[in-house]
């Protein structure tokens, strides 16, 4: 027993103390909850994606994305492979190939296309945690060589006459059956308890309560089942990845409805997997026609984070999208983040895009803006918080303004939201849907 509970001790410290690495450092559970937006770099706490859907939209909208002053900065942190039991049989380690450099979106499928054959293949749990160790003591085995008692035989019991009256029932009440406890309503079934936060304060508790408040407001239940269902494994993924590594990334939360909440008790106990650890599960709101890398947007490669093609967004409504911003609003925000003078130089030549990310054509690498090289990113997220950083910008002489033209909504990076949604109305399933995003990794229970 002291063994066990030194072993048991010492893991738990060792988990505790896991360090986040690369990115930006993630609250640390326990500790104060601290209120910061949404995927700040450098903030402290990581937010899952665009974050952001509202409940009440119709289902041809994208759920709606709270931009941010900060970078969307992911904590990047390899769980240790001493809390993670990998599977008997190993996942395929493939990931997709960026496509070729093109600015057109030629796509392997294409909305009317019907469902593939599911490439899912169940695999044992590879579940994170460490495996449990039994609490109840181990039986003391007998002396073989100590002689047990001989029983006496008991006295005989006394005759009773046959005209005497039996004894009064003992007015003691019988004792009452157990009553078996009913099953919880959230019941995990299989999926471990997480901690985030939210609105500045630490939530705790109950998988399946929790991931059905964030997919409530993710998605709402205007979504297919099928969508739904891979917004709940999405997300317990991307949250279980950070609190195994003792981190509580910042979600948004809200009141699930009946119907989500009983898609997300389907789906528990599934998480997604590469080569059996838990993966950065990211998601974004609808792609460009072709998803983002994880190196291009955070720097950091990872061979399940990479472009595929994710043409059925275009078929979205606010696919794409223009905003008109006046001349003197565009002069003064980029002198004002860059520390450039444009005083002198003609409108025409105040932003320049340079190159594009992933050769897809589609999100804007790096800009000149007054002989200073920024990114795509930074003119997105800190200067003109547009939907996206794939962007055009043309200058319209004639109403002295700036007009950026954008396609699909947030980062880019993993799972298109819209796209789960095209893909299930077309009879994807979920796990169909997660691998094709997720590029080699695999649904896993």
């Amino acid at each position: 027993m002291l063994h066990i509970k030194f072993h048991r001790t010492f893991l738990a410290g060792l988990l505790a103390g896991a360090v986040v690495l690369g990115g930006c450092s993630a609250q640390a559970l326990g500790q104060a909850p601290e209120s910061l937006p949404p995927l700040a770099a450098g903030g402290g706490v990581v937010l899952s994606s665009h974050q952001g859907g509202h409940e009440g939209e119709a289902a041809s909208s994208a759920p709606e994305e709270q931009e941010t002053d900060g970078e969307e900065v992911p904590s990047f942190t390899e769980l240790p492979s001493s809390q993670t039991t990998p599977p008997s049989s190993s996942v395929s380690s493939s990931s997709s190939v960026s496509p070729s450099s093109s600015s057109s979106n030629t796509a392997p499928f294409s909305s009317s296309s019907t469902a593939p054959s599911s490439s899912s293949s169940t695999v044992p749990s590879s579940s994170s945690s460490l495996p449990e160790s039994s609490s109840q003591p181990e039986p003391e085995e007998e002396d073989p060589e100590e002689e047990e008692p001989e029983e006496e035989a008991p006295p005989p019991a006394p005759s009773r006459p046959s005209n005497s009256t039996p004894p009064p029932a003992s007015s003691a009440p019988e004792p009452e059956p157990e009553e078996e406890e009913e099953p919880d309503d959230t019941d995990s079934a299989g999926w471990k308890d997480l901690q985030v936060q939210s609105g500045g304060r630490t939530v705790s508790g109950n998988a399946v309560s929790i991931v059905a408040q964030i997919v409530q407001n993710e998605m709402g239940s205007s979504y297919p089942d099928e969508a739904i269902k891979a917004q709940a494994v999405a997300a317990y993924t991307f949250v279980r990845y950070h609190n195994a590594t003792g981190s509580a990334p910042a979600v948004g939360l809200r009141d699930a409805s009946s119907k989500v909440t009983q898609l997300v008790k389907e789906v528990a106990g599934e998480q997604i997997t590469y080569n059996g650890q838990t993966i950065l599960a990211s998601y974004c709101a609808m792609s460009a026609g072709w998803t983002a890398s994880s190196q291009s947007v955070w720097g950091r490669s990872l061979p399940y984070l990479t472009p595929v093609d994710s043409d059925v967004d275009e078929l979205e409504p606010s696919f794409q999208k223009t905003v008109s911003i006046p001349q003197a609003t565009v002069k003064s925000k980029l002198e004002s983040a860059l520390g450039v003078k444009l005083d002198g130089l003609s409108p025409d030549d105040w932003i320049e895009i340079q190159s594009h990310c992933d050769d897809t054509g589609l999100y804007v690498e790096n800009v000149l803006v007054g002989g200073t090289v920024t990114t795509g990113r930074k003119i997105r997220e800190n200067i003109f918080g547009l939907r996206s950083s794939a962007f055009e910008v043309r200058y319209d002489p004639g109403a002295e303004a700036f007009d950026f033209t954008t396609r699909g909504y947030g980062h880019g990076v993993g799972m298109s939201q819209v796209g789960a949604k095209h893909l299930a109305n077309d009879g994807w399933d979920y796990v169909e849907i997660l691998e094709h995003y997720y590029s080699g990794a695999e649904v896993t229970s």
